[in-house]
């Protein structure tokens, strides 16, 4: 859609925790992060790689997606069960989440079974295993601090996971 309006634009991707490849550092008016999920440190790492690759000399903005839950408002375990029906498959997917208080983070277990119409055995049980990782509030505002942004603007969405949120701060380096 950008590049549709201004051709002038130029939009790249990578992954914002390898190192800067050395054409990057400076380039970049606006670093955009989305549905960040990661480990503090690694985090940290993300606004290290944003700080390099923006241009000292413009306007050095980011836009940047945080999970953020306060651990004691979190439950231990969640169960939610989805199913889907499409043309002759029926799907059921199940996902089991555990809390690890230890690392912040939720360990995502989902389980699909598909049938077909037919209901004959069952092909298909596919098993995911994920981590979600989210970062308290405090935690956000001082790695914030730390890293010398300066937020202009914030916006909070709820997750559907009880209690995280995810946070989108718009803002630059001091």
């Amino acid at each position: 859609m950008v590049l549709d309006k201004d051709k002038d634009i130029e939009l790249m991707q990578g992954d914002i925790l390898k190192r800067t490849p050395s054409s990057f550092r400076g380039q970049f008016d606006l670093v955009f992060a989305k549905h960040l999920s990661f480990p503090l440190v690694d985090l940290e790492k993300a606004l290290d790689y944003t700080k390099k690759v923006l241009n000292p000399k413009g306007s050095r903005l980011l836009m940047f997606d945080f999970m953020v839950a306060d651990k004691g408002n979190l439950k231990e375990e969640m169960f939610s069960i989805d199913s889907a029906i499409k043309d002759n498959l029926f799907l059921v997917r199940l996902n089991q989440m555990k809390l690890r208080k230890e690392f912040n983070e939720y360990r995502w277990k989902e389980i699909y079974i598909i049938k077909n119409a037919q209901k004959e055995e069952i092909p298909i049980i596919k098993i995911n295993t994920r981590s979600l990782w989210f970062i308290s509030r405090d935690e956000l505002d001082k790695l914030l601090k730390d890293k010398d942004v300066q937020v202009e603007n914030e916006s909070r969405e709820p997750t559907g996971i009880n209690n995280l949120e995810g946070v989108t701060i718009y803002g630059r380096f001091q």
